[in-house]
């Protein structure tokens, strides 16, 4: 009895031993990799001076913890304003933002848990390396040295740029309960530990919980089929998993009822792809071997270097192998163990491992810089890969597997223990200096995070407004690099909605939606009084109606223009901005002569009507409004090799006289690439015109081109312009719609503001010409049907793109609609064509929709 007591005593010493050096070598791992400093809660610096996704995973928690509940429980609002985001699609580990969120009150401002996270990480992964080699029957020093292989194994340290990704213990966890032996331990225990697993997962990292996903099958199918569990259990146990998994994305918001994130990327899948090379690659980062090639920069995610103390190990195994099996006697042999290892239990394992590696390497198989083969798989096969398109990372369980099969074949061998010893330390000593760079090359800052902008300006401007408002919207580098974070970071603390930032999945519909809104409504010339609009000097051309009418005012800042409604009355907000701008008064002094300065159109008499085909043009975009015009597009002199110093004039021609007012070029090095001629960099053109001295009417949209030796050429279009009076079409409500047609088409803008839809493109049936064909456009939503006519556009390069015999010229469209006359809904977006030659209709939907609200 006291013997018995004596080995068990000993027994917990070396347990408890293993477990406190495994938790210090860990420990001095993580410093080495990134620094104590990180576990400070208070450290932030770190995260946003990286400037990569360390800090999309902290501004995510930030705005997230400031926010107020609501449903689903993950959504953020501020973050990505206005479409708003999920706690998970900024990989900002909602297991634990979900759990401190009650505690945001008493949190500091700057409060960070991504490195306790990632110390967690390595923590774990070595106490389940632990389970699993006492699984196994290793010795606590062999599974030490294991613990030291896999806590600082390249793929996890390499990883921890994505730490929500860093969870790989839950695939080890996977594997410890996948050989755990129901003859010791009760099935209902081993399948609760893995759904438990599974929960977990779904609160860290989609993908993650995909591969933990597919232990989740095999773990029941196993016992099943070699342990006697019965069929309702597995049913039971599979639909109450999967049950309680899609509940948690549901509450917590990462799938919704209804069309939201789009979660599919097209094309996605085949680019992330495993590298055949992945376990011999190490990206830079080993002291012996060389990088090796690529097919694409993409494939870093598929990084799988082992370290070359493995490859040491797979040559002493292969040595050992071969010795045993000349000599016959000395056969490799496993420790006995209460499990049985014969090959058909291990076959879902293998199955499932066999899945990953597949899914992992992608239907385009690539070795170094070649693409070997494509293979064609099914369309489902791509829908799912275009989800989980990183799928190289679906390689991180077989990877593990291989390091642990290759170290227990050294620790299961009948080498003498010295001799293991010395095999594995020196294995040890080989795989740290060789990854020595990788351990070592993160130099974290730590301490106070202190934006490159002036954070002290920045906050009192936020202050004074509701709402930032960036131009372009949902971009994350504007002046430099990943400058997102740094205005996202001052807007959380000051608890201001931001329509800028950096996400893992967005809703691209509701991005193009708001982007066409707030677009034309700069064209318009709005800006509302409780935002303050954010821009660069390259994108201040789209706030030119507006600096031009004085309804906004421009300012400087860190080399920033932000501007405000001209008619907001704030004393203090005054002040500010002229104590800025004194400092910068030469460039908005030169900013403001060139987008501030009023054109008008101006009577004349020097244009002739005429229609002959002197110029090759094409109209992009035109718009007419209250008391300007806006039109963008291409036009060249016909006769023209050169056009270098060429200008161009817009004219409006109709019964109460003829306008004309000049356009600002816009260079367009493409004209000149697709018509083949030496240079027609100086066709392109722009133009924001004020319509104040034109008489109200009907005009023809004429273009004038003066070259560089004053010789005028001008040429009518057959573009309508209504000056001053209604453009809108009378919108018809159908019961229903004409059959479909052959019809080739291509819905091109989709713009929306406050009060008006613009919609243009073109559209012709198939194998005939687009003369004598009336189009108008559909919207549909299951209570209404509107017909909208449309207005013609002519599109010669339309004929010029099809290359057939039949002239398209006349297929191009365009329609204005104004909001308060269609009711407000989600509708799909069709083309109706008649043609009025053969007296018949027929419609296509585009795939696209718009959205009324």
């Amino acid at each position: 009895m006291r013997f018995g007591k004596k080995i068990s005593k000993m027994k917990f010493i070396q347990k408890n031993l293993l477990l406190t050096a495994s938790g210090i070598a860990v420990f001095v791992i993580f410093h080495t990799c990134y620094g104590w400093q990180t576990l400070l809660p208070s450290n932030i610096s770190w995260l946003m001076t990286m400037k990569h996704d360390w800090g999309m995973h902290y501004l995510g928690w930030h705005f997230y913890k400031n926010e107020a509940w609501q449903f689903p429980i993950g959504q953020i609002n501020n973050y990505f304003s206005p479409i708003g985001t999920n706690v998970g699609f900024t990989d900002s580990i909602p297991l634990f933002a979900l759990f401190l969120k009650p505690f945001a009150r008493v949190l500091p401002e700057d409060f960070q848990y991504l490195g306790l996270w990632l110390f967690l990480c390595h923590l774990l992964t070595a106490y389940y390396t632990i389970r699993l080699f006492n699984l196994f029957k290793v010795s606590a020093l062999f599974t030490f040295i294991a613990v030291l292989f896999i806590a600082a194994n390249p793929v996890l340290i390499y990883r921890g740029l994505h730490p929500a990704l860093c969870a790989h213990w839950l695939l080890i966890a996977g594997v410890y309960v996948y050989f755990l032996d129901p003859h010791i331990i009760n099935k209902n225990k081993i399948l609760l530990h893995q759904f438990i697993l599974l929960m977990i997962s779904a609160l860290v990292n989609p993908y993650l919980c995909f591969m933990v996903l597919g232990f989740t099958f095999i773990i029941p199918l196993k016992l099943f089929f070699f342990n006697g569990l019965k069929a309702v259990s597995v049913l039971k146990y599979l639909a109450g998993s999967i049950g309680s998994l899609l509940f948690i994305f549901y509450i917590v918001g990462l799938i919704t009822i209804g069309k939201k994130e789009d979660l599919a990327v097209s094309g996605g899948y085949g680019i992330y792809g495993l590298n055949l090379n992945a376990l011999f690659n190490p990206q830079g980062f080993s002291s012996y071997l060389p990088q090796l090639k690529w097919v694409s920069s993409h494939q870093y995610e598929g990084f799988m270097y082992m370290g070359m103390g493995m490859y040491f190990l797979v040559f002493v195994l292969l040595i050992y192998g071969l010795f045993s099996f000349v000599n016959r006697k000395n056969a490799v042999k496993i420790p006995k163990t209460n499990l049985s290892f014969n090959h058909i239990p291990l076959l879902p394992l293998i199955c499932l491992m066999i899945l990953f590696t597949l899914f992992s390497i992608t239907h385009v198989v690539t070795l170094n810089d070649k693409v070997l083969f494509t293979i064609p798989i099914p369309k489902v096969m791509i829908s799912l890969g275009e989800i989980f398109r990183a799928s190289a990372r679906f390689f991180w369980t077989p990877y593990y597997l291989i390091v642990f099969i290759i170290i227990l074949g050294i620790t299961g061998s009948t080498l003498k223990v010295p001799v293991k010893l010395a095999i594995l330390l020196v294995a040890l000593i080989i795989q740290f200096y060789d990854t020595r760079l990788m351990l070592t090359y993160r130099h974290l800052t730590h301490g106070a995070y202190e934006p490159q902008i002036n954070s002290n300006n920045w906050r009192q401007l936020m202050k004074e407004f509701d709402e930032i408002v960036f131009y372009p919207p949902f971009q994350a580098t504007y002046l430099t690099n990943m400058d997102y974070q740094q205005f996202c970071y001052l807007a959380a603390i000051e608890r201001k909605p931001i329509n800028i930032g950096y996400l893992a999945r967005t809703n691209y519909s509701a991005m193009r939606s708001y982007s066409d809104s707030i677009k034309a409504d700069l064209e318009k010339g709005k800006l509302f009084g409780n935002k303050l609009y954010v821009t660069t000097l390259s994108n201040l051309q789209h706030f030119s109606f507006a600096l031009q009418t004085g309804s906004a005012k421009l300012n400087i800042l860190d080399n920033y223009c932000y501007l405000y409604t001209a008619g907001k009355d704030d004393k203090k907000l005054s002040m500010l901005s002229n104590t800025f701008n004194e400092i910068n008064r030469d460039r908005i002094d030169s900013a403001s002569e060139k987008f501030s300065k009023k054109v008008s159109f101006a009577k004349t008499n020097k244009f002739k009507a005429t229609e002959n085909d002197n110029i090759t043009y094409f109209i992009e975009k035109d718009r007419v409004e209250d008391n300007y015009i806006m039109i963008s597009g291409w036009a060249f002199i016909k006769s023209s090799q050169r056009n270098k110093g060429d200008s161009t004039f817009l004219v409006l021609e109709g019964e109460k006289g003829i306008y004309s007012a000049p356009a600002k070029l816009q260079e367009r090095p493409d004209i000149t690439s697709y018509f083949k001629r030496p240079y027609l960099d100086d066709a392109g053109f722009n133009a924001l015109i004020t319509t104040d001295s034109v008489q109200k009417g009907l005009y023809m949209l004429g273009i004038g081109i003066k070259n560089k030796t004053g010789k005028v050429v001008y040429q009518l279009t057959k573009k309508q312009m209504a000056i001053g009076v209604p453009a809108f079409p009378t919108e018809k409500k159908a019961t229903g719609l004409p059959p479909y047609g052959d019809i080739a088409f291509n819905a091109e803008v989709i713009e929306m503001d406050s009060t008006d839809i613009r919609i243009s493109g073109w559209a012709f049936y198939r194998n005939q010409g687009a003369n004598g064909c009336k189009i108008s456009v559909v919207l549909k939503n299951n209570e209404t049907i509107y017909i909208l006519p449309a207005e013609v556009v002519l599109r010669p390069d339309v004929t010029a793109a099809f290359k057939g015999p039949y002239n398209l010229d006349n297929s191009g469209f365009t329609v204005k609609i104004m909001k308060r006359s269609i009711d407000k809904g989600n509708y799909q977006l069709g083309i109706q064509i008649k043609d009025l030659k053969k007296d018949f209709t027929r419609m296509v939907f585009t795939g696209r929709e718009v959205q009324v609200w």
